[in-house]
Order: C-alpha cells, then structure tokens, then sequence
C-alpha cells in the first residue's frame, strides 16, 4: 500500500531566521504535515521516494513523499 504525502515550503515564514505569525505566514499551518509524517514512520510506513517540485528563484516549493506499507 502507498500513500502520497506532500509538504509545502513557504520561505515567507522563516524570513530573517524567525517564523511568521499572521494569515499570510500560515504560521499556524507549520509543523502540522511534519507531525503526522512522524506518525505515519512511527506506524510502519516507509519512505519510498522523495521529489522537489518548484522553488525556482522567488517561488516557494513543494516536497513530494511516497510512503510505503507492506
């Protein structure tokens, strides 16, 4: 069984080293797929591949992960 999980990184909210707070920022949205991605290795699934996707100069990016069950 597979499963697509994707993170998307927004260089707005670490700028100058600290994170954002505001709407703008999605402050409130960070550490949310990093938790449950922590979850799913803690339950048995495992990192089948891993791909940037985006973040050319001034654009934020994306990070696609495949996780794997057997």
């Amino acid at each position: 069984m597979q499963k697509l999980v994707t993170i998307y990184l927004d260089r707005r909210a670490y700028l100058g080293g600290k994170m954002l707070v505001g709407p703008l920022a999605g402050a409130d949205k960070h550490c949310c797929v990093e938790e449950h991605l922590k979850e799913y290795l803690a339950d048995g699934w495992s990192v089948k591949s891993l791909c940037a996707v985006g973040g050319e100069t001034g654009m934020d990016g994306w990070l696609a992960v495949v996780l794997e069950k057997v």
